[in-house]
This record gives structure tokens, C-alpha cells and sequence, in this order.
């Protein structure tokens, strides 16, 4: 072969790689393309279909519900839709002390087609779950006998020992069952915020529910509670909610027996049970609409001082102290 075939050879040759290389790189720009204007049609239809304000917002009652003092203030979802048609969001946690929000931890969303690749993972701040405080109820709810009081006072004793210029997370329960609106006007007498109160909705009578026992008591597991109510217009683009005091008791009441009537009408129980947690809820808000809201405690805030105030009521028992801060309160 001469020198001029073999340098005709080699500009062919490079001719064809070049032309090759060429048109692999096209293809990867076309598909590149095909799945960037996939991706933004699927982000599109799931905007459209507002997937995450649906889910942002059932995450938010089911956080009113089942986590004493824990909510989002994410009004607006910030989140994605990946090709597979995945959903994945972050919702910031807080804890309300005193009169300003505090950091509590992260829920990690993953919202799939399918129920196995759904979850909702939850990252608290010190390795501390939200649901740390304890209820306990007065009765045997099977027999009706009394349970004996908790009696220890080391709560009351940390607060006695904190500067007055502090405020704490407080949560106690009451020796009898009592109607949301008794406790609630009870505690406006105080200088405080009423934040929580857990319900009794059925747990051990129309089913079985978790729970601990000392011997004479009873912590029930995954308590439901009163807080403040929401509603939200026909897109979720809208929402309203009311601060829980005796004004707007019987509207949060009404708010939350709407709510479950809506998830246990609208969304199957894969999506209610499996992936928000919400277990029961059939019986909780059969139970609720029949027999009434019935409370055995609360969750308050407020400055240390007007919290040990609380001794004076009768029946208060089981105190526990949560987090504290520096003064930022004013009036309620």
C-alpha cells in the first residue's frame, strides 16, 4: 500500500469517527432533551393536579393529630416529581415554646405509585421523637375502674428551680375524663397557650390500641389529639386554621370530624394508614361522632412561673416538663 492510500485510509477513518462521535453526541442531546421536556411534563401535571399541596397539607393534620406541640409552617410545598412519577418533598418540624417556633426535626416524603414505595421519614433533631410526652388515662376503658393518680412532683421541682424569666413546654393529665371546653375554659384563667389536648376515641373498646402499664395505669401508644383546626379550599391552594381556646372549640371540632370524614371518603386506606399513619381512623371518627370529644390533658406553654400555677388545679397529674427558652413572651 502507498503512502498516499494510507493517508487516504486515515482521513476516512477520521472523517468516520468524527462522524460518528457526531452523531452519538446528537443522540445523547436528543435524549437528554426528550427527558428534560418529560420531566417538565410530568412536574407540569403533578402541579397541575397539586399532588404535594394535597399531601402538605394531610401531613400537617396528621401532625395536629398525633404529634403534641409538632407542626409545619410550610404553607407552599417545595418538592419534585422524578420520571418514575415519584414524589419527594421536605417539611421542616417545629416546636412551639413560649411564643416563638423552634427547629424539632425533618419529614423526609416519598410519595410513589405505588403503596410500597411510599413513606414518610421522620429525622428529629437530638435523636429525640416529637411524641415524647405521656397521657394518662383515668379509667380502665373496658371496666370503668379508676386508675391511681401519678404523684411524682419532679416536674414540678425543675420548675421551681428555673430563673422566672423562662418559658417551658408543660404537659399533664387530668383524673377524669372532661369536655374539651371545661379544660380549655380552665386554663384561660392562666397566662398561657393551650397547644394540645389528647383524645379519647374509642382505644380498647371499639379496638385494640397500643399501650404501657405501670400495673395501676395506663399510657395508651399513638394518641390522638384536639389541636388547631383546619380547612383548606378545593385545590389545597387555601387554608385557614383557628388557634385552639373556647371561641373556636366547637368549630375545631367540627373542622377535624370533616377532615377524617374527607380522607376516610376520599382516599383509600393504603394512603391514610400505610403513609400517613393515621391507623383507626374508621372507629376513631365513628367513636367521635357519636359519642362527643372527650380530653384527659393538655399540652401548654408560657412563662415557668404561671405554669407552676397549675398545681392549684385539682386532679392535674403526670406533669412533664418539655423544652425551654428565654423570656419571649407576651400576654396571650
Amino acid at each position: 500500500m502507498t503512502d498516499w492510500d494510507n493517508k487516504l485510509e486515515n482521513k476516512i477513518m477520521r472523517k468516520y469517527r468524527f462522524k460518528f462521535t457526531a452523531r452519538i453526541v446528537q443522540v445523547i442531546i436528543a435524549v437528554f432533551l426528550l427527558y428534560s421536556f418529560y420531566i417538565m411534563g410530568v412536574n407540569i401535571v403533578a402541579d397541575s393536579l397539586k399532588w404535594n399541596h394535597k399531601h402538605l397539607y394531610n401531613i400537617n393534620l396528621m401532625l395536629d393529630w398525633k404529634f403534641p406541640n409538632v407542626k409545619s409552617t410550610m404553607s407552599h410545598p417545595i418538592g419534585e416529581t422524578n420520571g418514575l412519577w415519584t414524589q419527594r418533598m421536605e417539611v421542616p418540624l417545629f416546636e412551639q415554646i413560649g411564643k416563638e417556633d423552634f427547629s424539632a426535626g425533618t419529614i423526609h416524603m416519598k410519595k410513589g405509585l405505588l403503596p410500597l414505595s411510599s413513606q414518610l421519614r421522620y429525622e428529629w433533631n437530638n435523636d429525640q421523637p416529637a411524641e415524647h410526652f405521656r397521657f394518662y388515662l383515668p379509667e380502665n376503658p373496658k371496666t370503668g375502674d379508676k386508675y391511681a393518680p401519678e404523684t411524682s412532683d419532679s416536674a414540678w421541682s425543675t420548675l421551681e428551680k428555673v430563673h422566672e424569666g423562662t418559658v417551658s413546654e408543660l404537659a399533664f393529665s387530668t383524673t377524669e375524663f372532661m369536655v374539651a371546653d371545661d379544660l380549655q375554659k380552665t386554663l384561660e384563667k392562666y397566662d398561657l397557650q393551650v397547644l394540645w389536648m389528647p383524645l379519647y376515641t374509642g382505644e380498647m373498646k371499639e379496638f385494640n390500641a397500643s399501650f404501657s402499664s405501670g400495673g395501676n395505669d395506663m399510657q395508651l401508644m399513638g394518641v390522638y389529639g384536639l389541636s388547631s383546626g383546619r380547612t383548606h379550599d378545593k385545590d389545597y391552594m387555601s387554608q385557614s386554621q383557628m388557634l385552639l381556646d373556647s371561641r373556636h372549640l366547637d368549630e375545631l371540632q367540627q373542622a377535624m370530624l370533616d377532615s377524617m370524614e374527607t380522607l376516610l371518603k376520599e382516599e383509600d386506606e393504603g394512603y391514610y394508614e400505610n403513609f400517613l399513619g393515621l391507623d383507626h381512623l374508621q372507629k376513631r371518627y365513628d367513636y367521635l361522632k357519636k359519642e362527643g370529644f372527650s380530653v384527659y390533658g393538655a399540652v401548654v406553654t408560657g412563662p415557668v412561673k404561671e405554669l407552676l400555677k397549675l398545681k392549684e388545679i385539682e386532679g392535674i397529674h403526670g406533669v412533664q416538663v418539655g423544652g425551654m427558652e428565654y423570656w419571649n413572651w407576651d400576654r396571650y
